[in-house]
């Protein structure tokens, strides 16, 4: 009996220390693409894509064709899981163009918002979400 209990104290001790959340607040993360709304016409397309975001400190928009770094001017929210509820804001600006970008997870899915100065809204839809190194 005594050897049992300590096979299964190691076993739960290894799955604690290599299954971790995914912290939107510190860990490099992918959020992959696969649908888009836009907000404005209340449209919805097929969109490939995908957010990489290195916790609060950058975000890059990976499209088919092109990918853009988006300036973060500042951040509110924690969200330490992304596989529970929550969501992160950032205020951002590309170019010349300011805005947000929210990334959240609600009773629905998982969602990007995305509402900039120049009148672009989308809601893209998440797939999945990647952690990287």
């Amino acid at each position: 009996m005594k050897s049992y209990t300590i096979a299964i104290t190691i076993f739960l001790f290894f799955i604690n220390t290599h299954v971790q959340a995914q912290d939107a607040d510190s860990d490099k993360l992918r959020w992959v693409i696969n649908g888009l709304k836009d907000l404005n016409s209340n449209s919805s397309m097929s969109y490939s894509g995908a957010f990489v975001t290195d916790g609060t400190k950058s975000i890059e928009w990976h499209q088919t064709a092109d990918e853009m770094t988006l300036q973060v001017i500042s951040v509110s929210g924690s969200w330490s899981d992304v596989s529970e509820l929550g969501s992160k804001v950032f205020s951002i600006s590309v170019d010349d163009v300011s805005g947000t970008i929210t990334f959240k997870k609600d009773s629905t899915g998982t969602f990007v918002l995305l509402n900039l100065s120049n009148g672009l809204k989308h809601r893209y839809t998440v797939s999945k979400i990647e952690l990287l190194d």
